[in-house]
This record gives C-alpha cells, structure tokens and sequence, in this order.
C-alpha cells in the first residue's frame, strides 16, 4: 500500500474525502491527517508519505509554502493540491512548484480515481535504472543468477540457508515497486511479476517449513491464488525457484484451489499414458479415440501440474501438426507466461478439440444434431448464451457453428437471440405488468439503454409505447 496523508481546515471536506473512495482497493493507505499546514508538515515528516493530498489555503501554513517545505523534507513525496480557488495563477503557482496535479473543489469520485490512478502508474515507474535493471533480467533470464548473487546485486550477503519462493495472484491490482527487499537482518525479496501478481523470495532457517508459516511471512493471506517453491540452498538458480512457484501457483488457479501448492517434482505415470495413447490413435486416425484422450486429459486436470498439462497439449499439437491432421494451420504452441489464472483449461484443450472436430464439422451436420443445437437455444436465450459456448458442447468451432446456423435459419447467431428476446419481451409486456426493467433482465439483457435501443431498432418504438398501444 503506498501511504497518503490528508490535509485541509474544513473537518467535513476531510470527512467527505476519507469517505468519497476505496482508498485500499486503489492501492493507498490513508496515515494521517491533519487540519492545518504545521500539523501536515510534521506529519510528512514523520511518515515519509508517497503522497500528500493538501488544501492550498490553510492557517498556519498555506499549501503553496506546505509544498516548498516538503520537497525539502521529504523530496519523494508527491504533491496534489485542492481549492476551492479556481483562478488560473495558484494552478500556475502550483505547477511551478513541482506539484502533481490540481484539483477545484468540491472534489469529484470520479476525478479523484482517476488522478491517484495516473500516481499509482508514476510510483511504479519510479524505480531506479538499477533495480529495473535487475529486475527485467530476473524475469528475462538474461542472465542466470543464483539466489546469493540475487541478494549481493541487493547489497546484502548476510543470508540464511534456505530459500523458499511464494507467487500469489490477487484481485486487485497491486501497488508494490517492480523491485523491493523488506526491513531486516535477513530480508525477503519481492518482484511484482504482474498487476496482481507477485513472488517473494523468502529466506529460512531451515529445510522444512509449514505452509501458513510460508503465507504469512510472505503475507499472502489475502490472495486468490498461491503457489510455492521447493526450498533450496542459495547456490539454486533463481530462475528455478520462480519457475516453480509460477506453476504451481497457476496450478491452484487451473484447480481453482484456494489453498495454496506446493510444487510437485514428479510427474504422474498417466501424462506418458495419455501421449502414449494419442500418438497411435492419431498414426490409425482413430478421431474418436482423440477426443477420449483430451475428455481424460481434461478429467485428470485436477490431478496434474499446470506445466504437464502444457507440456502434453504442446506435443499433441506438434503431432497434429505433424501429421497435418485436422485444422491444424490454426493451432500455436502456448507458453506459460501467456496464460491468465482464468480458463486455462479451456485455452489449452479447447483448440486442440476443434481441430481434430474439424474434418467432420466440414461435412454437413446430422438434422437430429442441429435439432439439438436449435434446442439449446431455444432452452438458454434468456441466459448470457455465447456461440463459443455451444461449439464447445458439440464439438464445432465457432466459426463453423455460424455458417450452420446461418444456412438453416437465414439469420445470423446474434440476429436469432435478439428475435427470441425481443418477441419475448414484447409477449411479457402484453400479457404481464412486470417492470420494463425486471422484462429487461428475464429476456437476458443487463444494459438498459443496449435493451431500449434494441427493442426499438426492431419493433418502431420503446417498450413503454408498445405496452401503451397494446392495451388500447
């Protein structure tokens, strides 16, 4: 959290202001405040803020003379004044003096949002060329470093024996510096390896630990996911122990764990089973028999490390490839570090399933599997029904699945959903008294002002009319 101190002589606008956001969920965390510029200032002093969000007129000492005496003390503190003065010479004034931005009262949600959005991005750029340079071949593998030499380029070769690596995804983005050590005579390391996402490196006394041990010295508690490291000596490269926590912390995603894992070095006897079994099936183009191995593979998710499981789809789609067997010329190999903690298995499998389907979705589908196509349209167009969700079910792809439907029904997926949820609407606006709102959402659509221009577009004028005629 990047600390911020209020200051302004009205209690209620200090009140307003603590109160107008959420001021953790954008990365801050408020550490005083104060109702003159003297207070402000010793308070600066004391807590060395990332941020000081002052009035420019207070008694004592006004914010123009407040923002000199700042960058005196506490130079790295970043300055936005508020006024309810809008004339253009304090903004000049302000300016001059190095603030950050400038801000008329009374001060908006929405513009403060955005404001300590664009200190946030600056705070993170803030880094020195030292640390992002350390930082960029860490992650880069430029260089291979072991864990001492990670430490020794940190200024700091006093270390324990053990070392341990904790990569955590959250919710919310994450305001920590790209590069940072904590306090102490044995300090963890932590690089921010994505928005919400980060690895500690942490150091141990010995070479077996508890896992909530490991959690709350890394102080992920509050992840979504987490995954972590064998512990290791510092001589292991410390690609190794970052390798691994992304894993396994990718694994908890894909299993959608909540506990966090640990990294597991074996790989279990049913991934050389499977690859086994889809290399004959493919050399006797048995395409059957290569959907069974993705439905096992998909099945044994849970049971396997997210680095096995893209190990198996990349050589599956080398094979196909191989072999040029279905759509393969649509097919990419995929790398760990391009994948999100949300529908990983549905990136990984759901190609492969299409290309080996696509010799037969070329051919004309069976009347009896459009019926059943048309069914579940039919049953699910008030829900948020997507096209990739039904190519799924069958087996299609989606661009296949749309020329079908096209063919059969002269109208488009998109152009079928809204007949469907337009005539519904217009039937529950005869036959019911229900809000046009609660219609709105029964039909299947959130937007209100989407589901007006729509119903509109389509039958010449808004529900509110329709339902008027209606009943003439």
């Amino acid at each position: 959290m990047y600390q911020i101190v209020i200051a302004d002589d009205e209690p209620w606008v200090l009140y307003r202001i603590r109160n107008l956001i959420d001021w953790n969920a954008l990365g801050f965390e408020i550490v005083g405040t104060a109702v003159d510029g003297l207070s402000a200032l010793e308070i600066v002093k004391e807590k060395r803020p990332a941020l000081l969000l002052s009035d420019i007129r207070m008694p004592g000492l006004d914010g123009l003379k407040l923002v000199r005496e700042v960058k005196v003390t506490s130079p790295d503190t970043i300055v936005i004044l508020i006024t309810g003065f809008s004339e253009f010479s304090y903004a000049q004034e302000a300016v001059r003096q190095g603030v950050f931005d400038y801000m008329v009262k009374p001060v908006r949600k929405k513009e403060l949002s955005s404001v300590l959005e664009r200190v946030r991005e600056h705070l993170y750029e803030k880094n020195s060329p030292e640390e992002s340079d350390l930082f960029f071949s860490l992650l880069g593998n430029e260089k291979q470093y072991s864990i001492s030499d990670v430490f020794g380029c940190m200024g700091h070769s006093n270390l324990l024996p053990y070392f341990c690596m904790v990569t955590a995804a959250f919710e919310q983005k994450l305001s920590d510096s790209l590069i940072c050590k904590s306090q102490g005579e044995h300090p963890n390391l932590c690089l921010r390896t994505g928005t919400r996402q980060k690895s500690i490196l942490l150091q141990l006394e010995q070479p077996q630990c508890d896992m909530d041990f490991l959690i709350e010295k890394s102080d992920t508690v509050s992840a979504l996911y987490t995954g972590i490291s064998t512990i290791m000596p510092a001589a292991t490269d410390f690609s190794v122990l970052l390798h691994q926590a992304e894993t396994a912390m990718l694994t908890a995603a894909l299993h959608k764990s909540s506990t966090p894992l640990f990294y597991a070095i074996k790989t279990p006897k049913i991934a050389h089973q499977l690859m086994t079994r889809f290399s004959t099936a493919l050399r006797s183009n048995e395409r059957n028999t290569l959907l069974a191995v993705l439905d096992k593979l998909e099945a044994s998710a849970n049971h396997l490390q997210i680095d096995t499981i893209l190990d198996l789809t990349n050589r599956m789609i080398a094979l196909l490839c191989e072999h040029h067997y279905g759509n393969y010329e649509a097919l990419e190999l995929h790398y760990k570090q391009h994948l999100g903690i949300n529908n990983i298995l549905d990136t990984l499998i759901l190609p492969l399933r299409q290309a080996i389907q696509y010799q037969e979705s070329t051919q004309t589908v069976p009347l009896t599997q459009f019926r059943k196509i048309m069914n579940v349209i039919e049953e699910n167009y008030m829900q948020d029904l997507r096209l990739s969700d039904i190519s799924k079910q069958f087996y299609l792809t989606p661009n296949y699945l749309s020329i079908l439907i096209k063919k059969e029904t002269g109208a488009t997926f998109s152009e079928l959903l809204i007949h469907k949820r337009i005539s519904l609407a217009k039937k529950l606006l005869i036959e019911t008294e229900l809000p046009v709102q609660d219609i709105m959402e029964q039909v299947g659509y959130k937007d209100y002002s989407c589901f007006i221009r729509l119903f509109k577009k389509h039958v010449n004028c808004t529900p509110y009319i329709y339902r008027k005629e209606a009943a003439q």
